[in-house]
């Protein structure tokens, strides 16, 4: 069975409460969380966690499918480049909230959801995990703006093992 979890805690830079030693954003969003079922002619589509009024998926699954996270990764070369370049007209790359709502209603296998994921130019630096629905099916995409920096697939882990992705990683 595929167990596909996220804590969704968002905030890092934006401020620490000190009182309940929690980011001050992922309180603030906490009432908005929603789950949803997109439906096209009465057949559920996708299913997702996010938040009352954002158009983006952070967390979602295709039944049968394929289960997809979005995670923030800080780079130097980063997400404020990208909306910068965006906001000026270089208009070449996809916002990273879209990019996973369009793989989820619209990829028809893991190995065409894993392929868009790894190839396609998005405005900021990201983790896509993605996990399968058959054996050995599983990888944590870590992206740059432009490209891959690495593809960490999870077949090799033994039955009744699990793979955790931080916000954090080797790669620059």
């Amino acid at each position: 069975h595929l167990l596909h979890g996220r804590n969704m805690d968002f905030g890092i830079f934006l401020g620490w409460n000190t009182n309940n030693n929690t980011w001050v954003v992922t309180e603030e969003l906490k009432p908005l969380t929603v789950n949803l079922d997109f439906q096209r002619n009465n057949k559920t589509v996708f299913k997702a966690s996010s938040f009352a009024g954002y158009v983006g998926m952070l967390t979602g699954f295709k039944p049968g499918l394929f289960s997809l996270t979005l995670n923030e990764r800080f780079s130097i070369n980063g997400g404020y480049l990208g909306v910068l370049e965006w906001i000026m007209g270089k208009k070449d790359a996809m916002w990273i909230g879209f990019i996973t709502r369009s793989v989820l209603e619209n990829s028809t296998s893991y190995e065409e959801a894993k392929n868009i994921l790894t190839k396609t130019k998005i405005l900021a630096p990201a983790y896509f995990i993605l996990g399968g629905n058959q054996s050995g099916e599983g990888c944590v995409i870590t992206r740059d703006r432009k490209k891959s920096l690495d593809v960490y697939e999870i077949s090799h882990l033994q039955p009744y093992m699990m793979s955790c992705q931080q916000n954090l990683s080797s790669t620059s």
